[in-house]
C-alpha cells in the first residue's frame, strides 16, 4: 500500500497578524500588570517585525526612518524625560504588525473574525449593564473607541484591497460602542467614518446602490433598537455630559499649555517640552497626556518626528487622491481627526496604520517610478 501524506502549510503571517490582533485586545481587557500587558503586545509586535526582516520585506527606507525616529525619542526622552528608554520598542512593535499587513498576503476574514471577538466581549459588556469606565484593565472609556476603530480601519483597508463589496456593519458597530464609551471624539469619528464609507460605497462604487441602501437602513434600524433596549443609562451619562460641556473641553487648556511650554525655550521646541512638572501643572494632573496625539509626537520624538509625520500624512494623501484610492484618504481622515482628541499613537497602536501607509506609499512611489521609466 502506498501512503500519501497531505503537506500542510502553515500560514505564519497570518498567524503573528492574529496573535498581535487578540493579544492587544485582551492585554487592554485583562486587569494585571502593565509590565506583562505591556511586555505581551511588543513582544508580540517585534515578533511580526523580526518575521518580516528575516523573510526581507522591510526596505531600507524603513530601517532608515525607523533609527532615526529611535535616535530622536532617545534625545528627546534624555532632555525632557517625556518616555522610557524602553519606549523605543514600541515603535519597531508597530511598525513590525504594519509590515506583517503590507507585505504578507493577510485576509480581510483574519480581521473580520477578531473583531467579532472584540464585538462580542463588548456587547456582553454592555447587556452586563458594565460602565464603560471599568470595561477596560489599563485606560478610560474613551479608549473604547480607538481599540474599535483600530479594528474597523483594517477591515476596510484590506477590503479594498482584496476589491470586496463596501460592508456597514463595522462601521455602525463603531458608532454603538463609541456611544457606549460616552466619548464625544470617538463618536464624531465613528459617525464621520460611516459617513464617508456610505457615500463612497453609494457614489464611487456604482453597482447595488438600491441594495446598499436597504442594508444600511436595515443596519441602523437594529442599531437603534438595540441603543433604546441597552443604552439608557449610557445615553444619559452622554447627554448630561453634552449638557454640562457644551462645545468646550479641557483638551483645548490642555493643549495651549502644551503649546507654551513648547515655545518657552529652543530646546523644548526641538526636543519637546517636559510634560511633568511644576511649569505645567494641567499636564501634569494627566500624567503628561497631552490628549492629542500630534503633540504627544512633538513631546516623545521632537520636532523632527513631528514634521516628519505632517509631511508624510500631507504627501500621502495627494498621492492616494491623484491614484483615486479614495478608500485611503477615508482612513486617514478618520485616523487624523481621532488622533486629533486622544493619545492614539507615537507610540500607540494607531502607528500601525500610519505606518502601513509609510510602506503602501513607498510601493506606489515605486511603481510609479517605473511606469514612467516604462
Amino acid at each position: 500500500m502506498i501512503r500519501q501524506y497531505t503537506r500542510v502549510k502553515i500560514n505564519i503571517p497570518g498567524i503573528l497578524a492574529t496573535a498581535f490582533l487578540l493579544v492587544f485586545f485582551f492585554a487592554k481587557l485583562i486587569d494585571m500588570p502593565a509590565i506583562i500587558s505591556n511586555g505581551m503586545i511588543a513582544f508580540t509586535g517585534i515578533t511580526c517585525f523580526a518575521y518580516s526582516l528575516f523573510k526581507q520585506k522591510v526596505s531600507q527606507q524603513t530601517l532608515f526612518w525607523g533609527i532615526l525616529l529611535s535616535v530622536m525619542m532617545i534625545c528627546s526622552t534624555s532632555y525632557n524625560g517625556n518616555s522610557s528608554y524602553f519606549e523605543v520598542l514600541w515603535l519597531w512593535c508597530f511598525w513590525g504588525v504594519a509590515c506583517i499587513f503590507a507585505y504578507f498576503p493577510i485576509s480581510s476574514k483574519v480581521i473580520t473574525r477578531v473583531f467579532i471577538i472584540v464585538s462580542i466581549v463588548f456587547s456582553v459588556l454592555i447587556v452586563l449593564n458594565t460602565s464603560p469606565q471599568d470595561a477596560l484593565a489599563s485606560a478610560s472609556g474613551n479608549n473604547i473607541s480607538v481599540i474599535v476603530l483600530f479594528y474597523v480601519m483594517l477591515i476596510y483597508i484590506k477590503r479594498y484591497e482584496e476589491k470586496k463589496n463596501v460592508i456597514y456593519w463595522p462601521c455602525i458597530a463603531a458608532v454603538v460602542f463609541s456611544i457606549w464609551g460616552n466619548g464625544r471624539a470617538g463618536i464624531l469619528a465613528s459617525a464621520i467614518m460611516l459617513i464617508l464609507v456610505f457615500f463612497y460605497g453609494t457614489f464611487s462604487v456604482k453597482r447595488k446602490k438600491l441594495g446598499a441602501l436597504l442594508r444600511v437602513g436595515v443596519l441602523l434600524v437594529i442599531a437603534a433598537f438595540l441603543m433604546q433596549r441597552y443604552f439608557g443609562s449610557y445615553i444619559e451619562t452622554l447627554t448630561y455630559k453634552m449638557d454640562r460641556y457644551g462645545n468646550t473641553s479641557i483638551r483645548t487648556e490642555i493643549w495651549k499649555e502644551y503649546i507654551t511650554a513648547a515655545l518657552g525655550s529652543v530646546k523644548s521646541f526641538l526636543l519637546g517640552p517636559p510634560t511633568v512638572t511644576g511649569s505645567t501643572p494641567l499636564l501634569s494632573s494627566f500624567d503628561g497626556n497631552a490628549h492629542n496625539a500630534f503633540l504627544v509626537l512633538h513631546s516623545k520624538y521632537g520636532i523632527i518626528g513631528f514634521l516628519y509625520v505632517l509631511f508624510s500624512v500631507i504627501s500621502y494623501s495627494f498621492r492616494f487622491l491623484n491614484n483615486k484610492r479614495y478608500m485611503y484618504i477615508i482612513i486617514i481622515l478618520v485616523w487624523g481627526f481621532r488622533s486629533m482628541f486622544d493619545w492614539t499613537g507615537f507610540p500607540g497602536v494607531f502607528d500601525v496604520i500610519f505606518f502601513y501607509f509609510v510602506i503602501k506609499n513607498m510601493e506606489l512611489k515605486k511603481r510609479t517610478a517605473n511606469f514612467k521609466k516604462g
